[in-house]
């Protein structure tokens, strides 16, 4: 088995879990389309992730089998800028002004003076179940002297 020590920096892709006969997880995904794997914390760290997800990882270049060829083993890593950042695209525009068809209008007036509530001149009282059956036993408070 070869070792070669390398960071790899690009965008995250294909991520998933795999199996193994341990308990030790394991996740293969690829950055930048370079195959990869990484297991234990590394991992589930990676797991928690999402495809699109720029990404900066340190780990070795590996030959484990004929059948996989070289791949990377990332030993850890981090999150450069998430998803929706790193394929949100801004592109300048010409500045502008708004005209007033652009803005919307507000449809009642702003008062001139401050609106006070106006006090009830009696007391609105509603009948409910709750009044109509009384307790026998009402709860007192005293407070504490």
């Amino acid at each position: 088995m070869q070792k070669t020590n390398a960071a790899l920096k690009g965008k995250l892709d294909s991520i998933r879990r795999v199996k193994t006969r341990t308990e030790m997880s394991m996740a293969t995904f690829s950055v930048d389309e370079a195959a990869c794997k990484a297991f234990g914390q590394a991992a589930e760290v990676l797991l928690g992730w999402a495809p699109g997800d720029i990404v900066e990882l340190q780990g070795s270049y590996e030959t484990r089998s004929q059948k996989f060829g070289r791949e990377f083993v990332a030993d850890h890593g981090q999150r450069l800028r998430k998803e929706n950042t790193a394929s949100a695209v801004f592109v300048p525009q010409e500045p502008r002004t708004i005209d007033d068809s652009e803005t919307s209008k507000a449809s009642a007036p702003s008062p001139s003076t401050p609106t006070e509530p106006i006090p009830a001149k009696e007391p609105i009282g509603f009948k409910t179940d709750l009044t109509a059956k009384e307790t026998s036993n009402p709860l007192s408070y005293t407070p504490p002297a």
